[in-house]
């Protein structure tokens, strides 16, 4: 490379740093505008994975999605600071371009003592504006360390998942003897591992510097499998660069303050309301969104049983019932003949035919029968018990129904309310499973206050 062209590019470079705020502003402006729409998206992507798969990769999706949702609320608080930063910094660019000397102490007339103060503490604009320059680049470095920090963990959250996964292809009788203790030792030195290297991170390299052989050498490959497996590599670069020339004691107290507030925020609430049920409570005397339509968040999956309304002022209630995949092994337990309609797992869109035995064909066209699917209702009805007010309601038919909120599998009936009397009612949906214990009774026990008004 010729020297004209090594000035070029060492010009050009020192361009680009000197004008970097014009991309951080836009890049953040455009930053906030998606990350308004990142947690309500990811929800409404992982609320189907949620009520209606079982396999353990695809639900390991749903531990990374709630991270990236973390990361979006502190990339928003750290980019909003960010913008604040810079407002003030343009306006004391502005204010030293029209007064470069800055302020003028001895036009003030200040007593001595103040004046003196005054020289003390303050610096010139053109100083002040290079500071907070600095201040908000490593922000912005920061919140997107921050947020590979949040990915990380949600790779390490996956890479055990993948680890403990061989269980599901043993056999069943394996899975009670066999299975947990793979799973118990697994989870043991996995978590121990990991609580090391996540250590070694906080702790900014501190086993890193330790010069025994016999733990520098292990060390050394149990860091490259972390580094690989939590995408450390694509980041590593932002780390060493801050905890190399930031004083470690600050990059340490930052990250520590933002890892008690991110987990204060979700384990920990301030409430005076001591005489007012808790948000996840159930209780016959509560009304609960999710169990009304009209005041479901269009954004959420249903994933409880739900009416139209609060008010009823037609002869019957139109109840939904959500398909739950924790349904598939009552109904195999209590509906002895019923054949599943579909296979568990990805298939081909529309009808693929392949070379099979006239056995498995006959089997799939007796599952697809009409008697079939009756059958599979009538075993809904009997594993679930509705009351209104205590009274049962004997005759229950269901429907297969795809609701129009998002499309959700599910049963669909009506109950007659022609009986009843204007005022409050309660309707009650218990499913009948073996309840082991009270507490697991009321977890699949609704109950959805409505009121009659003619």
């Amino acid at each position: 490379m010729s020297l004209h062209d090594e000035n070029f590019e060492q010009n050009w470079v020192k361009q680009l740093h000197n004008r970097s705020w014009e991309m951080e502003l836009l890049i953040v402006g455009f930053a906030l505008l998606v990350l308004m729409r990142v947690p309500e998206s990811l929800i409404e992507f992982l609320s189907p994975i949620e009520s209606t798969v079982s396999n353990p990769f695809i639900r390991g999706l749903i531990p990374l999605g709630f991270t990236l949702i973390v990361a979006t609320y502190i990339m928003s608080f750290n980019l909003g600071i960010h913008i604040i930063l810079r407002g003030y910094w343009i306006g004391i660019v502005g204010l030293n371009s029209v007064f470069p000397d800055g302020v003028n102490i001895e036009k003030l007339n200040f007593h001595p003592r103040f004046a003196d103060y005054l020289k003390s503490k303050l610096h010139n604009l053109a100083e002040t504006a290079l500071r907070i320059d600095k201040i908000c680049s490593a922000i912005f470095a920061f919140t997107f360390l921050l947020i590979f920090i949040f990915i990380s963990l949600a790779f390490y959250l996956l890479s055990m998942v993948l680890i403990l996964s061989p269980i599901t292809l043993l056999p069943e009788g394996f899975k009670q003897s066999v299975g947990q203790f793979y799973v118990l030792i697994v989870l043991f030195v996995y978590i121990i591992l990991g609580l090391l290297s996540a250590a070694d991170f906080l702790s900014l390299g501190l086993f890193k510097k330790i010069k025994k052989g016999w733990f520098a050498r292990p060390y050394y490959w149990l860091s490259r499998y972390f580094r690989f497996i939590t995408g450390f590599t694509f980041y590593q670069s932002i780390y060493y660069t801050l905890i190399s020339n930031v004083p470690r004691k600050i990059i340490a107290t930052i990250l520590s303050v933002y890892l008690f507030i991110t987990i204060g925020f979700f384990i920990t609430r301030y409430d005076e309301t001591i005489y007012f049920p808790k948000s996840g409570q159930m209780s016959a005397h509560r009304v609960l969104q999710k169990h009304y339509l009209d005041s479901l968040d269009p954004e959420h999956y249903i994933k409880s049983p739900i009416i139209p309304g609060k008010f009823v002022n037609t002869g019957f209630i139109e109840l939904f019932i959500p398909y739950q995949i924790t349904e598939n092994d009552s109904l195999q337990k209590y509906c002895d003949g019923i054949l599943p309609l579909k296979s568990i797992g990805f298939s081909f869109k529309g009808t693929v035919v392949f070379n099979v035995d006239s056995s498995r064909i006959r089997k799939a066209e007796k599952a697809q029968s009409e008697e079939n699917i009756a059958a599979i209702l009538d075993c809904v009805a009997k594993l679930y018990e509705i009351s209104i007010d205590d009274s049962i309601v004997q005759e229950v038919h269901f429907l297969f129904y795809n609701h129009p909120h998002s499309d959700e599998p599910g049963y669909l009936t009506a109950i007659p309310t022609e009986a009843l009397n204007p005022g409050l009612h309660r309707l009650t949906i218990r499913k009948k499973y073996d309840f082991s214990t009270d507490k697991k009774r009321l977890a699949t026990t609704f109950h959805i206050p409505f009121w009659v008004v003619r």
